[in-house]
């Protein structure tokens, strides 16, 4: 049995062939009534399958002109459209002649239902003794339809086209209030830089005199052998120099949370230009502490594309707390590289972590003492600084620890 499909749209064309095909049917293909007349006179057709809506001719003419000539009236014709769905266009359909109005989108079971109904028995077949044989009276009813279906088709587009332009008006005005909020943010993310520029100034200078004097006074008073008072200045100083590093990390950790904190890349030296740099600027702290700092080196010339702002920073902020929590033993910086990485471990024998505390690190505010009476000073915002930056570049960093053993945090830089 061979059924033609008559859809201009290739997708339904390409499923009920499908459907079809997978039940047994043979099938014949075409775009339009134009096409389908062509088929017909060349193959013996046993069902007609028919959209209406088509270019160069519709299912309407189609079907008027095959139920008028008797070599083809006997064949049954199936309306199968999702455009023609009112009453009327069903009964107008019925009165040329089709024998079934069916709408889409329909069950596929139902559809091959009807179909097995229609070829198995011709007593289904359309009995209308009304058919509409009379040119002009098909071609008045055929353009009502055309014309009603154009009066709904502008109406929808009408719809549309209102349902657009209130679309595009929201859009417009979401528009405005997002440029609005942006120039707001803007603006306070420029208070807040300005805001966090003066409060640094007006920190750190009065400090930075505290301390110089400070200084001066020790140079002073050195000669008169006064430990007691060598000590005072001493606390004076670490208090500012406290102070000063607290101002400098708060303002450079909201530079980075805020988008003002730029990046620089470019080739560097490693070992030239930071890690050695960072090693003899914590080598007499160390001394202070009475704990070993060494430097460990596979390479001298291993060359990094990074920005050289951010890798001090993380560096200074890993050996400060290295520092700050080695009572004895030491502390080893390693500069090594892999195949895809380069690799610098800080690697201490301090307090270490606990491992429940390990993923909470690098959150603001961590200490895993805390309270007025904890023994290590800190903001709790190190970690914090150095994990966004590491973000901002790209950058890996990872920590191992035991609780009373030690640590060790190692920075990966993609090569």
């Amino acid at each position: 049995m061979k059924i033609l499909i008559v859809d201009d749209l290739k997708a339904n064309r390409i499923y009920l062939k499908s459907l079809l095909g997978n039940n047994g049917y043979q099938t014949e293909l075409a775009s339009n009534g134009d096409e389908a007349l062509k088929i017909i006179n060349s193959v013996k057709i046993d069902l007609i399958i028919s959209d209406i809506l088509m270019p160069v001719m519709d299912g309407f003419k189609l079907c008027k002109i095959l139920k008028t000539q008797k070599k083809y009236s006997d064949i049954p014709f199936l309306f199968y459209t999702a455009t023609y769905t009112d009453k009327k266009d069903e009964e107008f359909a019925l009165s040329l002649g089709a024998d079934k109005f069916i709408i889409k989108p329909t069950d596929s079971a139902y559809l091959l239902e009807v179909i097995r109904e229609y070829i198995d028995t011709e007593s289904k077949l359309n009995s209308n003794q009304n058919l509409i044989e009379d040119d002009s009276e098909f071609l008045k009813l055929y353009n009502e339809k055309l014309v009603r279906k154009l009066e709904n088709k502008m109406l929808e587009l009408e719809k549309e086209n209102q349902e657009k332009a209130k679309l595009i008006n929201e859009l417009k005005k979401s528009h405005k209030e997002l440029k609005i909020a942006k120039e707001k943010a803007e603006e306070s993310d420029k208070l807040k830089s300005e805001f966090l520029a003066q409060v640094s100034h007006e920190i750190r200078t009065p400090v930075n005199t505290i301390i110089s004097y400070s200084n001066l006074l020790r140079e002073e008073l050195s000669h008169f052998e006064l430990e007691e008072v060598e000590h005072e200045l001493n606390i004076l100083k670490r208090a500012g120099n406290r102070i000063i590093k607290t101002v400098d990390l708060i303002v450079t950790l909201s530079e980075v949370q805020t988008g003002t904190f730029k990046i620089q890349p470019k080739i560097l030296n490693l070992f030239d230009e930071v890690v050695e740099d960072i090693f003899l600027e914590y080598k007499h702290f160390a001394i202070d502490k009475q704990i070993e700092l060494k430097l460990e080196c596979e390479d001298k010339f291993v060359k990094v594309f990074a920005d050289k702002n951010s890798l001090i920073i993380i560096m200074q902020q890993l050996l400060d707390n290295a520092v700050k929590f080695t009572e004895k033993g030491g502390i080893r910086i390693s500069l090594k590289q892999t195949v895809s990485n380069i690799i610098i471990e800080i690697i201490d024998t301090g307090i270490g972590i606990s491992g429940k505390y390990i993923d909470e690190i690098f959150k603001p505010f961590f200490q895993e003492d805390f309270g007025t009476t904890r023994k290590f000073e800190g903001s709790g915002l190190g970690l914090t600084l150095v994990k966004k930056l590491c973000d901002l570049n790209n950058l890996t960093i990872d920590v191992k620890s035991i609780k009373n053993k030690g640590s060790k945090f190692i920075l990966s830089i993609k090569k």
